[in-house]
């Protein structure tokens, strides 16, 4: 082999040499380099983060990603309009309650009634103004916790307060349906007919509810819908 020739081999093993160098650089490269995440692995983070503003995860919120493609912000919010809108419904028959008992002290008649009525009317009155507070509280709780980024506890809360002011509201219902059937009837057949009456709202507000969760439990559920899916 020539001079020239060994030259021209020696040329072309160190431009292999080289170029196996650099591809293996470049694929160390790509495999140190992080990996670009796709468009929906930057929502599923995204995600990750607002749920992390407010207040975590549960099978809950994974179920409405799934389900109705819903941040948890956006459900926090959603929830939280809803128990407004609920919590209006209940406001108006406390304040109509409410404002009836007021008047009611002075009309004329009320000096002619019984120790009882008006003890049953004090605590109708109290139980009255303790509902409405309830039922007020998420609005107050809102306004204080404003850009606080407590969106979920603020739900949770309101409605622990949605339940307890309805609570009231059937305990404010009876007190005054006894005191003005005492009036008209006598207090034994209040008695009665104020029973009823609790019991009736007792079923149809909690009681029929609680049966409709525990009959229909898991359905929907996170598991149900990685089930079907």
């Amino acid at each position: 082999m020539g001079p020239r020739k060994l030259r021209s081999y020696t040329n072309v093993c160190q431009c292999a040499t080289s170029c196996h160098t650099r591809g293996a650089v470049e694929c160390l490269s790509r495999q140190t380099r992080p990996r670009k995440r796709t468009g929906g692995e930057r929502w599923r983070q995204g995600e990750l983060e607002e749920a992390s503003l407010c207040g975590g995860t549960d099978e809950h919120e994974k179920w409405n990603v799934k389900a109705r493609g819903e941040s948890p912000l956006t459900r926090a919010d959603r929830v939280y309009a809803e128990i407004l809108q609920e919590v209006r419904v209940a406001q108006t028959a406390v304040q109509i309650l409410l404002g009836f008992l007021l008047t009611l002290a002075f009309m004329p008649r009320f000096s002619t009634t019984s120790r009882l009525e008006r003890d049953i009317y004090v605590v109708t009155l109290l139980l009255g103004a303790a509902g409405m507070a309830l039922l007020i509280a998420p609005t107050a709780v809102h306004r204080v916790m404003y850009r606080r980024r407590l969106k979920r506890h603020l739900v949770r809360v309101a409605h622990r307060f949605a339940l307890a002011g309805l609570a009231v509201l059937v305990m404010t219902m009876g007190s005054g349906m006894l005191l003005i059937l005492d009036v008209v009837a006598g207090m034994y057949p209040a008695i009665v007919l104020t029973g009823g009456v609790v019991a009736w709202f007792t079923i149809w507000w909690f009681a029929f509810p609680t049966w409709m969760r525990v009959h229909h439990k898991g359905c929907g559920s996170a598991d149900d819908l990685t089930e079907k899916s």
